[in-house]
């Protein structure tokens, strides 16, 4: 019936149009799996590997933050909530893999002075990976010590590490200095890359140490500049003493230029001095510290003093190195135990016993105390009296050139009264 075609024609229109309208829809659906596509690849193909580096791989803490930010700036609208809400996991995923580490060594305190200088270096090279506390033989070194967290040996995420220095069994024939041994240990023992920032140990100051002598001062006043001095040492090494009669004649050469503080434990080896202010067996090792941060330089052998006189930070006014005068002979390389802006007088190479590097001998006689250090190969193959011969060779008008060299470059500034240098033996 021919009146019914229009009709058709108009039925069949509208199936046009909504096929029309579904094709477009299909293509919309069509773009949407792409972007949804998108979406998934961008998220499991981008963020999910990163986010697993942190579950999976410990050794790798760090996240590429910039990377995630890349894409958050990069993504659409649509993308962004999820984007953030993967930021803030893995924000939460690394606060919780940050290791927690204890340190353990209770060796002498110069030692410690070292361990100090590795912690340092730990945090630089890897900032905000470790939390560290530590359990030493010497709490007054890390006083105030920005890089310490209590930690609790119970807590069961917390790693205890016996710290050693196993370099120093190599320290005749590899260039590296005391500083870089417990680093390569830590290295060695975590699988790190810490490596050393500066060439001493780091202890700290609170505002009110470094007020210490001001306040004296200003009821008493000003205090005449002094150097420390420790005249001996401990028993378990005898061969790094020097004759304290030669100190004496270094204490008598610079009566009015310099006044020497004379320091060292009670229970160790240190003959009283004429011409000092004796303070041995009267200070504790924080005072120590807060004397050495007063202090315009310092004479001794390999010893704690020599140790603090680099790590101890200067006063205001001072050079950028406190002056230091160390008696070492032949025991150790000078390379492994100096520092660089110490006068370090050694002998090693000038005797048979130490001409490929340090003898690393502990006593210059036995003393029959049952100690392991009164074994024969313990002992000073070459002793000269009561010193090993390397350490007789060092004549106090050596010791007194050393220090003048001070204040002939410069460094310091003489008093008034200055002595001639003597030529005593």
């Amino acid at each position: 019936m021919r009146r019914g075609e229009p009709g058709r024609a108009g039925h069949v229109d509208r199936i046009l149009v909504q096929l029309s309208e579904l094709q477009l829809e299909h293509a919309r659906l069509v773009q949407l799996q792409l972007q949804l596509r998108g979406i998934i690849e961008l998220v499991f193909v981008e963020l999910v590997p990163l986010l697993l580096l942190f579950v999976l791989q410990r050794r790798r803490r760090r996240l590429e933050l910039e990377q995630l930010q890349f894409l958050l700036v990069r993504g659409r609208r649509g993308r962004r909530r999820r984007i953030l809400q993967l930021f803030e996991l893995v924000q939460l995923e690394k606060r919780e893999v940050t290791r927690k580490l204890i340190l353990r060594n209770h060796q002498s305190p110069g030692d410690i002075v070292m361990l100090t200088a590795a912690v340092r270096d730990l945090h630089l090279a890897h900032p905000g990976e470790f939390l560290t506390d530590v359990r030493t033989s010497c709490p007054d070194l890390w006083l105030y010590n920005p890089h310490l967290t209590p930690l609790s040996e119970t807590d069961p995420e917390v790693e205890v590490v016996e710290c050693h220095y196993p370099l120093i069994h190599r320290s005749n024939h590899t260039p590296y200095h005391f500083v870089h041994g417990f680093i390569e240990y830590l290295n060695d023992t975590l699988s790190l890359r810490i490596k050393p920032t500066a060439f001493r140990g780091d202890i700290h100051l609170s505002a009110a140490e470094k007020d210490w002598f001001r306040r004296v001062e200003d009821e008493k006043g000003p205090c005449a500049p002094f150097w420390l001095l420790a005249s001996g040492g401990k028993y378990d090494y005898t061969i790094k003493w020097w004759d304290h009669r030669r100190y004496q004649e270094v204490v008598d050469h610079f009566d009015g230029v310099v006044e020497f503080v004379q320091v060292g434990e009670a229970n160790h080896h240190h003959p009283a001095l004429r011409g000092t202010i004796d303070l041995r067996g009267q200070t504790s090792l924080r005072q120590l510290v807060r004397l050495m941060y007063h202090a315009q330089g310092a004479l001794s052998a390999v010893s704690l003093l020599m140790h603090l006189a680099a790590a101890v930070e200067v006063k205001p006014g001072m050079p950028k190195n406190r002056p230091c005068v160390v008696i070492a002979g032949g025991r150790e390389p000078p390379h492994f135990t100096a520092y660089p802006h110490h006068q370090f007088i050694h002998t090693v190479g000038a005797l048979a016993c130490c001409d490929d590097g340090g003898c690393w001998k502990s006593r210059t006689r036995a003393l029959g105390d049952g100690d392991s250090k009164d074994r024969p190969e313990e002992l000073c193959v070459d002793p000269v009296g009561d010193l090993p011969r390397c350490m007789d060779m060092i004549t106090s008008s050596e010791v007194i050139r050393r220090i003048e060299m001070y204040f002939q470059g410069g460094a310091l500034d003489r008093p008034a009264r200055a002595p001639e240098l003597a030529a005593t033996s």
